[in-house]
């Protein structure tokens, strides 16, 4: 059976507040309004048994693990202690170097930036960093059009030197079989002769 669309838009204000209630967040005012209605709406009074339910079903299944759960005295510094171990060979001392590098970096930036009067003595570190923009992106167009050329002049190579190829093997082939019929009208006299 489905719920009814319009009972769901007509649900109770109260239901929000359930749960608050439950764990002793209302104000005292609050508390007596709700306790008033809950003894008037069954919808609410429903619903906060079904939550006491739950509640008492995790505290009665939390008090089993704590009883069979015993956790040693020290053993938040023994997991931090292997997770530290832990984490130690994952990183190589490369990382460490470059992290090192970029924590200088920036620290030197944000002392360049604290120590100057404004912003335009920033400008020459943005003209710099502009151009070398501009030279970044120039140099990578160019890669790519050398690239481009390279796989042009790559396609063109083998539609000439395929046919080339291609001719050099019938040759090939050619002065193979000229060379085997050769051999056998060699042979054959020295046949004739040796049959005599």
């Amino acid at each position: 059976m489905k719920p009814d669309v319009k009972s769901m838009e007509r649900a109770c204000r109260w239901e929000r507040e359930i749960a608050a209630y439950l764990d002793g967040e209302l104000d005292r005012t609050t508390n007596v309004a709700f306790e008033a209605h809950i003894a008037d709406c069954r919808s609410c009074a429903e619903r906060l048994n079904e939550q006491k339910r739950l509640l008492c079903l995790l505290d009665a299944s939390l008090e089993r693990i704590d009883q069979k759960l015993v956790v040693p005295t020290d053993f938040a510094s023994v997991v931090t202690a292997r997770a530290r171990s832990d984490v130690h060979h994952l990183r190589s001392c490369e990382e460490g170097r470059r992290a090192l590098w970029f924590t200088f970096a920036l620290l030197g930036l944000s002392f360049a930036s604290l120590w100057s009067p404004s912003i335009e003595s920033l400008e020459p570190l943005r003209a710099a960093s502009r151009s070398a923009i501009c030279l970044l992106k120039f140099a990578s167009h160019a890669l790519l059009d050398l690239g481009t050329s390279i796989a042009v002049l790559g396609r063109l190579a083998s539609q000439l030197i395929l046919p080339a190829s291609l001719l050099l093997v019938a040759l090939v082939l050619a002065a193979l079989a000229w060379s085997a019929a050769k051999r056998r009208v060699m042979e054959k006299p020295a046949r004739k002769g040796l049959s005599r």
